[in-house]
C-alpha cells in the first residue's frame, strides 16, 4: 500500500484515525476510526453524501464513538505504536480496487467510504443500517 497514490484528503483523515487510535490507546487503527476521522472533517465530501442518503453524521458519529470506546486498550510498553488491523487493511484493498474499476489516478475519501461499506465490520453494519 503506497499511501502517495491517496489525495490529500483521505492521507489527513488516516492521520487522523491514527491520532484517534492514539488517543483511545487503541494498538490498532479500525474502520471505524476511519469512518469517524472521514465524518470529522466538515469540508469533507463523506458528511455530504451521507446527507443525500438523509442519513444523520452526528449520530453515525455518536454510535462510532460507542464502538471505538469498547475496543481493546494497550497500557504502557507499546511506545505508542498503531498497526493497521486485518479489516483495515480489506478496507484499503476494496478502496484501492474501487479507484482502479472506476478509472481514477487516487484514492480519495469517496473510495474510502466505498470500501467500508465493503466490509462485514461494525463501521460497516453501521452505515448499511
Amino acid at each position: 500500500m503506497n499511501f502517495e497514490n491517496y489525495t490529500i484528503k483521505a492521507q489527513e483523515a488516516i492521520a487522523e484515525a491514527n491520532k484517534l487510535a492514539r488517543k483511545n490507546e487503541n494498538q490498532q487503527i479500525e474502520p471505524e476510526h476511519i469512518l469517524y476521522a472521514l465524518l470529522a472533517d466538515p469540508q469533507g465530501v463523506v458528511p455530504s453524501i451521507l446527507k443525500k442518503f438523509a442519513t444523520d453524521a452526528a449520530s453515525i458519529s455518536s454510535e462510532l464513538n460507542q464502538l471505538i470506546n469498547q475496543l481493546p486498550r494497550v497500557y504502557g510498553g507499546n511506545n505508542g505504536q498503531v498497526y493497521l488491523s486485518q479489516q483495515t487493511n480489506k478496507l484499503f484493498d476494496s478502496a484501492e480496487k474501487e479507484a482502479q474499476a472506476l478509472k481514477d489516478e487516487f484514492i480519495s475519501t469517496e473510495h474510502l467510504l466505498l470500501g467500508i461499506t465493503d466490509n462485514s465490520d461494525n463501521a460497516a453494519k453501521l452505515l448499511k443500517n
